[in-house]
């Protein structure tokens, strides 16, 4: 995010994940902003280690919340939806 002096919100920077593009996508326009993930062995610098995961969280207040998780390869899902 991009504020002025104000401190008021004014741009973002790089592409935006919001309601209508959060899918397997939003892992690769992520990865910029997350430059360090952390696994057993401390701290690595690429987003490898989460593409690896087979467990998924799904959490959402939409049904086409549900879509977010199309193109992942995963073994397990748990969806919580909010009412």
């Amino acid at each position: 995010m991009v504020f002025d002096n104000d401190g008021r919100l004014v741009s973002f920077k790089g592409k935006l994940i919001h309601s209508l593009n959060k899918n397997e996508h939003a892992l690769e326009m992520a990865a910029p902003v997350h430059e360090n993930f952390g696994d057993a062995d401390g701290l690595i610098n690429d987003n490898a280690s989460v593409k690896k995961r087979t467990d998924l969280l799904l959490l959402g207040d939409h049904l086409g919340d549900l879509e977010m998780s199309d193109g992942l390869d995963y073994e397990t899902r748990i969806s919580v939806g909010f009412l």
